[in-house]
């Protein structure tokens, strides 16, 4: 019953807009989401204080290990001409010793846009309300505050992610 409530609150927080891209698949890969939430009423994920709770969960998660020393770090998608892990600009935006600057490149809703680029933020961010006076011509807004955030690590297939 607990897992039911849980995905109601989730459908809740991150509504399914598109079936097609709101179906977690990535191409075939394994994942891992996490979601952090501000529980308050009027809770903001993205105060300062939420950020740090969110830098602090990304280092633990990136941290985990298996008995025989596999981790997310190590078992992540990483990059063909690189050895960093194929992760959203957020996760990215966490590692940064100051996140809560960092991050604020990145609060557009529904997506990012950086010149013929585009990064969908309708699965990062949930319970998301916008500047409504400040929509661009593609229809994205800046965020004002989100209730919850999600953080997708993408791992490679294979023995050791298994574990």
């Amino acid at each position: 019953m607990q897992s039911l409530r849980d995905l109601k609150e989730l459908l809740h927080l991150f509504p399914p807009r598109d079936a097609q891209r709101d179906t977690y698949s990535i191409f075939g890969s394994k994942f891992v989401y996490t979601v952090i939430e501000d529980e308050r009423p009027e809770g903001n994920i993205l105060s300062t204080d939420g950020i740090h709770r969110m830098a602090r969960l990304h280092k633990f998660v990136m941290g985990l290990e298996t008995i025989q020393g596999d981790s997310v770090s190590s078992n992540c998608l990483k990059n063909r001409d690189d050895e960093a892990c194929t992760m959203h600009p957020m996760a990215f935006a966490l590692e940064d010793e100051s996140p809560e600057f960092a991050i604020q490149f990145l609060l557009r809703y529904p997506s990012l846009k950086f010149g013929d680029f585009a990064i969908d933020n309708a699965l990062v961010f949930g319970g998301v309300k916008v500047e409504p006076k400040s929509i661009d011509r593609d229809g994205n807004s800046p965020i004002r505050s989100s209730k919850a955030v999600r953080l997708t690590y993408i791992l490679e297939t294979g023995e050791s992610t298994e574990r």
